[in-house]
Parts: structure tokens; C-alpha cells; sequence
């Protein structure tokens, strides 16, 4: 404590500014009467002598809290040797028996011939060919139609030669539901009330799997196709200032729907006007068509190529999936429920991952919420249920660490050194930075649980959804393999904060 009170002492005399004195020239006894007496400088100095001794304790022991320090002094309050305990939240150890044997079901990577087809289809769609209609409409019909949107509280929207494909998700509250079974010349006629227009059930085609693309230059791509993006027979389709009517305020993508106090939405009454029904015919698949619209020489080229891509992508999915299902499998194995704090803090993380995300995409939250199929309140509930499931993730990994004795001396080692590099500091100083500042057992155990990951990945045992064994390794090659991504842990690359370290 005496060296404690010193160099507090001495750091005072460097920054205080007293009348009639020059900096740091001002008496220690000047300075104690300046702050309130000894015993106030004494408790200054124990503040500091506490936080260096809670961090140094925490290295020695590998503890990392959950929660602040609850410190009670012992003894040295006013004199004398300093004794004070630290009372933390810490993780509990949680049982993963099975671990070893833990087996995932992955789906399928075989490519059916009904996959083929529909990646071909979906090229074929591009060069089809438009027929008028008099039947029911069904999904996959593009329709014209004249639209009129009114609500007491609002000035409404109309369209008019609105192009649609039916299916597609349009932005007109439950288009598809009325009307699909409707014919040319239909006039339909719903409400909407009580609700967000935005929530409604569209009866659209939500599949946000990528398709297969082809082009008339050639080559199959992975990407988003379908009319409303790309033409059929050269007809754009989807809202474009060319189809806003001269009426109402025109479709604005923000629905702007009025509501009241009480979150309550003004009836809205459509009005459809069915003028016109085609339905989509498409091309023949013989070798003449494709050496005329793709890259290939023949319908047999077409297919092979279509098949490994297919293939590919299939094969990329599940190797995406896969380090999330063993999560999923591993978190089953535990039976304790996570500490409020460890969820709590899980859930501060993705929030403010998630507030990033948005800051980037120049969106507010309010924004984010309107745009959603959900409110508020379940979007938040899915962030909970995620941060429990991460708080699982990490007690579990901890778990198969301890059980395993895996150790990461090396790879902390090379986390460091490559910081140091980057900071044009040495490896001794790196350390100490982490160890002073409280991250050094934090990285360890980040390590640790990249560690305990990669080990669970290279020895469960995996089938397929049709019961075949699937070689681990088929599923750790490529890209799709992000630990840091898969437990949403905290990262413990080598861009960790260098804070402090250029300074």
C-alpha cells in the first residue's frame, strides 16, 4: 500500500493545478489537504490497488466473471496491509456426457432428376413464350391488373397495368389469395383491418434458395432468377414508374399505413380489376434449343453440367450446415440451464451485432420492424432464444475443452505474435497489454473453444438423411467452415482490439 499511495501521490503532483504552485511541485501535504486528508488518499490508492490486484488474481486463477466485482475489504481500510475478496458470477461446469459418440444427420447431397428439371426449367423460363388465358388463375400466371388501395386516414394508392407473377410475393396485402381461381375481366373487391397490411398472409413464394440462372451468352449461374427481375418475351414486370397511376400517392415500398394510438391500422379497401391472364409456355428442351439459347452443345452437356452444379451447391449448404448441427446435437447433451448473466451477455452481443448490421445498412430499427413478417416483441424473442442457445454452445465447448485437455499455449502464442507485428510491438508487450487490461484469459478460452469445435467436427459421426455414412472430411473442405461464425462466439482471430498498444 505504500507504493500504492506513492505513485498515486506522484501522479497528482504531475496533474493537479494548485494556486502558488508549479506543476508537480506541490507538497504531498498540500495535496492531502487539497483532496480531504490521508485517509482520502489512502482511498484513492486502494481503488487502484484493488482493480490491479482483481485483474492480476484473474490471470493467476483463469476465473473469467460473468458479472462486476462485489468487493469487500478485509482489512487495510485505514492502515496497514491490504485484504479484500472479490465475490463474481462464474460459469458453471456443465455435464456433456456422450460427447464422444454424438451422431448428426445431415441432409441429402445426391441430386434427383426433379432437381435437374426444375434448374433447367428455370433457364427455359427465360425464353418463354406468353399465351392469353381464360382459365383460372394459378400461381406462375403473370396478370395485369388495375389496382385501387383506400383507407379513411390516408389519400390511398392506385396502379394501373400492374404486371404481375402470381406467386412472386407482391407487395399488394394478399394478392395471391384472392386472386388465385379469378379469370379475366374479374373484379375483386377485400378489406383489410386491424392489422399491419405488411403482416398479411400473401400466399407468396417465400423460398429463398438460390436458383439455377442461364444466360443466352452462356453458363449456369447460382442466383436469384424469376420474372419481376429478369422479362419474360421482353415484358418488364413488377411496379416501375411506368405502371403508377396518375392517382393516390403510388406504391410506395414503405407501406405507409395509417395507424392509431393504440398500434391499430385503418381498414384498407382493394379493389382489383383482372384485365388480362397469360400463362407461361416453355420452350422445348431439344439439343436445337440449347445450342441456340445456352453455351451448350446438346441437351446430355446441359444436364451433366446442371447436375454438378447443382451438386455444388447442395454440397455447399450442408457443409454450411453441418458445424451448426453438431452445436445443435451438443447443446441437447446439456441438461443445466445457463446463468441469467452468461444469457444476458449473449444477448447484448447480438443486439449490438445486429445494430451494426442495421448502422451499415443505413436502416433504423423501426424500419427493420415495418419490413418484417413479425413484430417487435418476436423478433426480440428469437434474439433470446438465440443467446440461450449460444450460452449452451459455450458452456458445452468449455466442457469438451476441460474433457479433452486441449491445450492452445501455441496458438495464443502465434495470436499474440501476429498482434505485435501488427502494432510494431514486441511479443512482451502484446501480453502484458492483454494480461493488464483483463483479455488474456478471455482469448485463451476463445482458442479453447475453436479448439473443442474443430475436435467435434473431425469425430462425430455423420449420416445422411437416407442413413448413409458421410466422410467427415467431405464436409470441412471449401469455404463454409467459419468457427467463429458457427457458436457466435466471440472472435478470436487476430483482429482482436489492439487499443492502446500504437499509443
Amino acid at each position: 500500500m505504500g507504493k500504492a499511495i506513492d505513485s498515486f501521490v506522484r501522479e497528482l503532483q504531475r496533474t493537479a493545478k494548485i494556486k502558488g504552485f508549479r506543476p508537480g511541485k506541490v507538497p504531498r501535504t498540500v495535496l492531502e489537504a487539497h483532496i480531504g486528508g490521508s485517509s482520502a488518499l489512502r482511498a484513492q490508492a486502494i481503488e487502484d490497488v484493488i482493480s490491479d490486484a482483481y485483474v492480476e488474481a484473474l490471470n493467476e486463477s483463469g476465473v473469467e466473471p460473468l458479472s462486476d466485482p462485489q468487493v469487500e475489504i478485509i482489512e487495510g481500510r485505514e492502515s496497514g496491509p491490504l485484504k479484500f475478496e472479490a465475490t463474481i458470477v462464474v460459469r458453471p461446469s456443465v455435464s456433456v456426457a456422450g460427447y464422444q459418440g454424438l451422431e448428426v444427420v445431415v441432409p441429402d447431397m445426391e441430386v434427383t432428376e426433379e432437381e435437374v428439371d426444375a434448374a433447367i426449367d428455370r433457364v427455359k423460363e427465360q425464353w418463354a413464350e406468353l399465351l392469353s388465358k381464360d382459365g383460372e388463375i394459378i400461381a406462375g400466371d403473370i396478370v395485369t391488373l388495375d389496382v385501387s388501395v383506400s383507407s379513411p386516414d390516408s389519400n390511398g394508392m392506385h396502379l394501373d397495368d400492374y404486371v404481375y407473377e402470381v406467386g412472386r410475393s407482391s407487395e399488394i396485402p394478399e394478392l395471391d389469395k384472392h386472386i388465385t381461381g379469378a379469370t379475366k375481366g374479374s373484379v375483386i373487391a377485400y378489406s383489410l383491418s386491424g392489422k399491419n397490411p405488411d403482416d398479411s398472409d400473401t400466399g407468396g413464394d417465400d423460398d429463398a434458395s438460390r436458383e439455377i440462372d442461364g444466360g443466352r451468352s452462356g453458363g449456369i449461374d447460382t442466383g436469384e432468377t424469376g420474372v419481376g427481375e429478369e422479362n419474360v418475351a421482353g415484358r418488364e414486370t413488377g411496379v416501375g414508374d411506368e405502371n403508377r397511376g396518375d392517382e393516390g400517392n403510388g406504391a410506395d415500398e414503405d407501406h405507409d399505413y395509417p395507424a392509431d394510438e393504440d398500434g391499430q391500422f385503418s381498414p384498407l379497401e382493394i379493389k382489383i380489376v383482372v384485365n388480362d391472364v397469360e400463362t407461361k409456355v416453355l420452350p422445348e428442351l431439344t439439343d436445337e434449343w440449347v445450342q441456340g439459347a445456352t453455351e451448350y452443345e446438346d441437351v446430355d452437356s446441359m444436364r451433366k453440367d446442371v447436375r454438378e452444379q447443382v451438386k455444388k451447391y447442395k454440397s455447399s449448404s450442408v457443409r454450411s450446415l453441418f458445424p451448426r448441427q453438431v452445436l445443435a446435437s451438443l447443446n441437447d447433451l446439456v441438461g443445466e440451464e445457463p446463468p441469467a448473466e452468461l444469457i444476458e451477455a449473449e444477448f447484448g452481443r447480438e443486439l449490438a451485432d445486429f445494430s451494426k448490421r442495421l448502422e451499415e445498412a443505413k436502416m433504423t430499427w423501426e424500419q427493420f420492424v415495418k419490413g418484417s413478417e413479425d413484430d417487435g416483441n418476436s423478433i426480440i424473442s428469437r434474439f433470446h432464444d438465440s443467446a440461450v442457445a449460444s450460452a449452451r454452445a459455450d458452456l458445452a465447448l468449455r466442457a469438451v475443452a476441460d474433457a479433452e485437455e486441449i491445450n492452445v499455449d501455441d496458438s495464443l502464442n502465434d495470436l499474440l505474435s501476429k498482434i505485435a507485428g501488427r502494432s510494431n510491438k514486441s511479443l512482451a508487450e502484446v501480453r502484458e497489454h492483454y494480461e493488464h487490461s483483463g483479455q488474456l484469459v478471455a482469448m485463451r478460452s476463445e482458442l479453447r473453444k475453436e479448439k473443442a469445435l474443430d475436435w467435434l467436427l473431425h469425430n462425430v459421426h455423420v449420416r445422411d438423411s437416407s442413413g448413409n455414412e458421410i466422410d467427415n472430411e467431405l464436409l470441412l473442405t471449401g469455404d463454409s467452415y467459419d468457427a467463429d461464425n458457427v457458436y457466435d462466439g466471440e472472435s478470436s482471430d487476430d483482429s482482436g482490439s489492439t487499443e492502446g498498444l500504437e499509443e
